[in-house]
């Protein structure tokens, strides 16, 4: 009898390791989650180059569940609830083109009655693949006599701008970081807010990860021995899942 009390406490006591493994693995999860969400407040937007030399802007990104995002970040939130669907990542940016150059413009001369000139004018360039500026109008003035001229105002007939970005999300000094690139000229970021949310409530993701049907661990079993007394086996066993919860 005290050999059935023996090998009942210790199965009691491995079901108890089980459940305090659980326990702090779900704690270091959050340990986790929480050092990447503080690092998001303490972190600042920053500029730098990946492999190719090319600039990109960064910042953490938030990691937290759908009701947790309106406290967080109300302006991230607000555009979550635009969006159909279960939202993974959402992420919003201000960017900025300042032409570090002078654009020099040909006009051309336009005469029109009345002592009415038109300079039509137009400034179409690719600086490269997917990224190019057209922009094109037409000034008009009247000469009133040698000293006066009657400004007519200006009309823009065409504003076209294609810009080609990259975005993305990158493990970093073990934090998950949101960036930004483009290599059209003068193009930088100057706010960058994201947020993962709820990934692991996705189904879809679940199905592109399933999980492992082989496992190895304790096991703890209640049967009959030899003698067809009841007995209880404690070991290692190998065991295949036919349906994963």
């Amino acid at each position: 009898m005290k050999k059935y009390i023996n090998l009942i406490v210790l199965a009691i006591l491995i079901a108890i390791l089980g459940i305090q493994y659980n326990i702090i693995r779900h704690k270091n999860n959050d340990i986790l989650i929480s050092k990447q969400n503080e690092s998001y407040y303490k972190d600042t937007l920053i500029i730098t180059k990946n492999k190719a030399k090319e600039l990109e802007f960064q910042r953490s990104t938030l990691v937290l569940s759908k009701g947790d995002l309106e406290s967080a970040n109300s302006k991230l939130y607000s555009e979550l609830q635009k969006e159909k669907g279960k939202v993974i990542y959402l992420s919003t940016a201000n960017a900025n083109i300042q032409n570090t150059e002078p654009i020099v413009l040909n006009n051309m001369q336009i005469k029109y009655p009345d002592n009415i000139i038109g300079l039509a004018w137009m400034y179409d360039t690719t600086y490269s693949e997917n990224n190019s500026r057209l922009i094109a109008g037409e000034t008009k003035f009247k000469i009133i006599d040698s000293t006066t001229i009657d400004d007519r105002g200006t009309r823009i007939v065409s504003d076209n701008m294609s810009m080609h970005l990259v975005t993305g999300l990158t493990e970093e000094d073990k934090k998950l970081k949101i960036f930004i690139r483009s290599d059209f000229p003068g193009f930088s970021i100057t706010k960058l807010d994201g947020a993962i949310i709820d990934p692991q409530k996705s189904d879809i993701i679940k199905s592109f990860f399933p999980k492992k049907k082989w496992g190895i661990g304790p096991s703890i079993t209640l049967g009959l021995d030899n003698n067809l007394k009841p007995a209880i086996s404690v070991g290692i066993s190998v065991s295949y899942n036919i349906i994963n919860f």
